[in-house]
């Protein structure tokens, strides 16, 4: 039978030192032999065997005989060739290169193990998974879902400024179409099929389409979880509040600055990731979102308003345009008088001829 490579445990823990198996009859008779030099990061294990001899060796061997348990029984350190060791109690013996069991400290009354590799193996890589490679994968999806998140705020950013430029906007109104921008984030399924119209059997229950906006309105108004800033071009900073929003009537540009703080829902991520943010965000708004487990995300866009003028109301018609001037007719030249046509004959008048 061919030798199984194993390692060797010492009173509970691994040791550097493989062991080789010595099961078939020319493998116990062999022995270490002809391994002239019979290296330290090797052990003979011998089953079964209560009596050894070195003949044959060129250098010393330290025996162990151990038990059934495993225990030491004795140790024989440095034993020279051709010398011959028992132990009837023994029920294996183990063969070191000299000065092993003693640097490994291996005495009487210890316990000597043996493992295979591949379990060894397993428990290292259940421990590297567990540690490393779990951590690893969830962090690098909820980075993938801050992204995301980061692509449907700016769209939501981009429409809600666009709307604040023409149309007379309040607080309210630039929550709600942030809402209905982040509606995608909250829909489990396609937001088409979740925002068609259901059948009248439905009933009067929500749907999906519906659950998710719900959550989107509970999401953005939330001030504690969605801020919303004009910065003016000054620098001066305003808050829109939840009523209407004062415009100058001489137009200009502002920049509206909207953050959300997304919610983590991988585990460990959730307390790395906001862990890690904690030490570079300062603002009481950021620090108390990264509080909650949560990951502030940052957009804006710039607003442009137009001059308004007491003419151009919302609802009114465009001004007419001024007539355009028709251009001169040029004269015509005068033409020779042509023949006149014969008056038509009245029936009234014509005369009555009798046969």
């Amino acid at each position: 039978m061919g030798s199984v490579q194993d390692i060797l445990f010492v009173d509970g823990w691994a040791s550097a030192v493989g062991v080789r198996r010595a099961e078939g009859w020319f493998d116990r008779a062999r022995g270490v032999w002809p391994d002239r030099r019979w290296p330290t990061s090797q052990a003979l294990l011998l089953p079964g065997c209560r009596s050894v001899h070195t003949c044959g060796l060129a250098r010393p061997l330290d025996v162990v005989f151990t038990d059934e348990e495993g225990r030491v029984l004795v140790v024989h350190r440095a034993v020279a060739p051709w010398r011959v060791r028992s132990e009837p109690a023994a029920c294996a013996t183990w063969e070191f290169a000299a000065g092993v069991s003693a640097r490994l400290g291996i005495a009487r009354g210890g316990r000597l193990n043996v493992r295979r590799v591949r379990g060894a193996t397993l428990v290292e890589f259940m421990l590297a998974a567990i540690l490393v490679v779990l951590p690893m994968t969830f962090v690098t999806l909820e980075l993938a879902r801050l992204v995301v998140t980061s692509h449907a705020l700016q769209h939501a950013v981009n429409d809600t400024a666009r709307e604040a430029g023409f149309g007379p906007p309040s607080g309210v109104g630039l929550r709600q179409s942030l809402a209905y921008g982040l509606l995608p984030l909250f829909v489990p399924s396609d937001p088409a099929a979740a925002l068609a119209p259901r059948p009248a059997s439905a009933g009067l229950e929500a749907g999906p389409g519906l659950a998710a906006l719900a959550v989107a309105y509970r999401e953005t108004f939330r001030p504690d979880l969605l801020d919303v800033r004009f910065e003016s071009p000054d620098g001066a900073v305003a808050d829109p509040g939840f009523g209407a929003i004062a415009w100058p009537e001489s137009g200009g540009a502002w920049r509206l600055r909207v953050r959300y703080c997304r919610e983590l829902i991988f585990p460990l991520a959730r307390q790395l990731i906001s862990g890690v943010a904690r030490w570079t965000n300062g603002s009481p708004f950021e620090q108390a979102c990264l509080a909650r487990e949560r990951v502030p995300i940052e957009a804006w866009a710039l607003v442009l308003r137009p001059r308004w003028e007491p003419r151009s109301l919302p609802g009114d018609f465009p001004a007419p345009l001024p007539p355009v001037p028709l251009p001169i007719p040029l004269p015509t030249p005068d033409l020779p008088p042509g023949p006149v046509p014969p008056a038509p004959i009245s029936p009234e008048i014509t005369p009555e001829i009798n046969p």
